[in-house]
């Protein structure tokens, strides 16, 4: 196993022993945010983290709390709160927007700082659904509560939403699956079956009309106790079941560098081509981190913070 890196970001990688690289001067340990069940969107130079649970007294449903992030060094700061608290649930940020999914719609004004909940023309799941921005429009997968759960689309224009083509093989309760836009088509991967604890290595391709079927990951992957994100054409995944790399072009699996703390419902974001890990809720002991993975070389970079 490769070692995990442990040298401060803000130096350059010929400090640690590595090749010398050129380093974005970003504060990635200042990014450390205390709850998981959130989401992180970036707009222009800044990230938005909203919603999930604090650590020790969330309230039902997820917090109504919203943070801004001026990168490159924060710190976080406090912004209106949103109209309702969610955990669990999908975001996306587009033409300049930002919005918070399930069950409405809501919408973030950066320059008045205040959140709009949009009119609702069809009801979305409150949790437990995969998001992802495609074409210009935001696609919903999955997730809870089952009867208004499939995949659905939101147009941020119009502002309607519409159920769009059934993912092969979907059943009212299907969620925590993977979603992500690859290779000009939008990918969706894993995820549990049917309410229950069924595991899935089911991996489709959707072009805008059909959904076809592709090359399965090598171990079932969901959602919960994963960070992933796509850089380019390529989906990496860091889960409690294995770390892994999807192509597009290549429709070809392999394996990677495995992540230092594996977290339940982490917040992930893309800054400069690394793939950034905010929070989440570890599985033992009571430490906080920020996690940085470089797919150019394989290798994290862990931020650590231990709560006492």
């Amino acid at each position: 196993m490769r070692r995990v890196t442990s040298c401060f970001l803000l130096l350059t990688a010929a400090a640690c022993g590595a090749p010398e690289v050129e380093r974005p001067n970003i504060a990635y340990a200042h990014l450390d945010l205390a709850r998981h069940g959130h989401r992180v969107e970036r707009l222009g130079d800044t990230l938005y983290a909203f919603g999930g649970f604090a650590r020790g007294d969330a309230p039902a449903g997820g917090t109504r709390q919203a943070f801004s992030f001026d990168l490159p060094h924060g710190p976080w700061r406090a912004r209106s709160d949103m109209r309702s608290g969610h955990a669990f649930f999908g975001s996306g940020a587009l033409g300049g927007q930002l919005f918070a999914l399930g069950p409405t719609v809501e919408r973030y004004d950066t320059g008045k700082d205040r959140w709009i909940e949009l009119p609702a023309t069809k009801r979305l799941p409150k949790s437990h659904h995969a998001t992802a921005t495609w074409r210009g429009r935001l696609h919903v997968l999955g997730g809870y509560p089952a009867d208004v759960a499939g995949h659905d689309v939101f147009d941020p224009v119009t502002g309607r939403i519409e159920a769009a083509t059934a993912l092969p093989g979907f059943e009212p309760g299907d969620h925590f699956h993977i979603l992500a836009p690859l290779g000009g088509r939008l990918h969706a991967v894993g995820g549990l079956r049917g309410g229950g604890s069924k595991r899935s290595r089911a991996h489709h391709a959707f072009d805008g009309t059909a959904w076809t079927e592709q090359r399965s990951p090598p171990m079932e992957l969901w959602g919960k106790f994963a960070a992933f994100a796509a850089v380019g054409a390529t989906l990496y995944v860091f889960s409690l079941e294995g770390s892994v790399a999807y192509d597009a072009q290549s429709d070809t699996w392999r394996s990677l560098e495995p992540i230092p703390v594996v977290l339940t419902m982490p917040a992930t974001v893309v800054l400069d081509g690394r793939i950034v890990v905010i929070g989440g809720s570890p599985l033992r002991g009571k430490t906080r981190s920020v996690q940085v993975y470089d797919p150019a070389t394989d290798r994290w970079t862990l931020h650590s913070i231990s709560e006492r």
